[in-house]
Order: structure tokens, then C-alpha cells, then sequence
């Protein structure tokens, strides 16, 4: 059974930063009871110059995600630019889930040569949208470099819809669904293994194992 490890959620939780800016940021999916955590941290870190763009799911409303059009307002109201925030097509997916959209994620860096990814998501939801992305890219795109930001935080213990509107509960609560979702997940074949992530982080950075 796969074992989730300190090790890992120090890495994707508390992630380097860069010099300079990533190409993109993604911004997962979360439902409105949500989307303040993952759009806030999108915003600043635009704001501060951390990224270059916005990349949101295109779609309209799917999935519990309000859509395209109504992200895009909020990072507007947000003062993010109109011209940083940037649709990526899912539509080819049945569904809209956090595989899917990591899948649709990479493929649009890419076919638009983007060499740099920020993945955002709501706290509880950041180590599966991290390993997500990090699956995606290896069979995919693997010269990407993809680096972790979790969206700010919120009460713990609001009351709250999540995964697609299908969950509640209040966030707490989906800290132990979101680990039983990667044990899954990873046992379905749809998720790499915790030391397949760490291997790719040490590969991000240049790091090497000592001797």
C-alpha cells in the first residue's frame, strides 16, 4: 500500500522559489466555496511577479468549477491583466477532474512551448494536484519543470462542497479524503509512485543523493 510520506508533503508544501518568473501558473479547479484560495494565490503571484500567466480551465460550467468566464472575472477583479489569464481546453475529457486537468495543464505547455509550471490548489487539495501534474508531465512532456503553490488558506472548519460538488464537509475533513484519494488513485495505475515525485523533484533541482 502506498505510504504517504513527511518527506514529500514538506516538499510540495513548502516548495523553493525561483529567481525568477515560471512561464505559468495553473490554477486547479475548486468549487465557489473554494475558489478564493486557489484565485488569491494565483493574483499575488502575479502581483509579485512570480509567474507570467494565468492558465484556467476553458470550459464553462463543469464539474462543481463555475467556468471560464466567471474565473476569469474574479482575477480581474483581482487586477490581474485581462491579457495574463489564459483558457486551456479541456474539452476533449469526459469529465473534469484533477487528472484530467493536469493532463490538459501539460499539454498546453506543451504545444505552447512553455518550459516552467506553477501547479495552485486549494491546501487540502495541493499533494494530489502536485502528483497529478508531476504523472502527467513524465508521460507526457517530461521537460518540464513543474513547481508546487498552494492556495491561501481558509477556515478549517467551514462548512464546504468539494471534488466536484460531490463532497461535504468542512475543510478539515478533506485533508483524510484527499490522502485516501491518492492511495486510490495510485493503486488504479492513475498516479506515480511517492518516490517517482521525489525522484523528479531531485531531478528539478539537480539535486543528487549523497553517497
Amino acid at each position: 500500500m502506498l505510504e504517504i510520506t513527511v518527506e514529500l508533503v514538506t516538499r510540495v508544501l513548502c516548495d523553493i522559489k525561483l529567481p525568477r518568473p515560471t512561464h505559468a501558473a495553473y490554477l486547479f479547479a475548486q468549487t465557489i466555496d473554494n475558489q478564493c484560495s486557489v484565485l488569491e494565490r494565483g493574483a499575488e503571484l502575479i502581483q509579485r511577479s512570480a509567474t507570467e500567466l494565468l492558465l484556467i480551465g476553458g470550459s464553462g460550467p463543469r464539474s462543481g468549477y463555475p467556468g471560464f468566464d466567471a474565473w476569469r472575472a474574479e482575477l480581474l477583479r483581482l487586477d490581474v491583466p485581462a491579457d495574463r489569464v489564459v483558457g486551456v481546453d479541456n474539452a476533449t475529457f469526459d469529465s473534469l477532474n484533477t487528472l484530467t486537468e493536469a493532463l490538459a495543464a501539460v499539454r498546453h505547455c506543451k504545444g505552447t512551448a512553455l518550459q516552467t509550471l506553477t501547479v495552485v490548489a486549494a491546501p487540502f487539495h495541493q499533494l494530489r494536484a502536485f502528483m497529478s501534474a508531476v504523472t502527467a508531465l513524465l508521460n507526457n512532456y517530461p521537460e518540464l519543470r513543474v513547481f508546487s503553490a498552494a492556495g491561501t488558506a481558509q477556515p478549517w472548519y467551514e462548512p464546504v462542497t468539494h471534488s466536484q460538488g460531490a463532497l461535504t464537509g468542512c475543510r478539515e475533513n478533506f485533508i483524510q479524503t484527499e490522502l485516501e484519494r491518492i492511495k486510490k488513485y495510485h493503486a488504479k495505475g492513475d498516479l506515480i509512485s511517492i518516490t517517482d515525485v521525489l525522484d523528479y523533484l531531485r531531478r528539478r533541482d539537480g539535486a543528487t543523493l549523497p553517497g
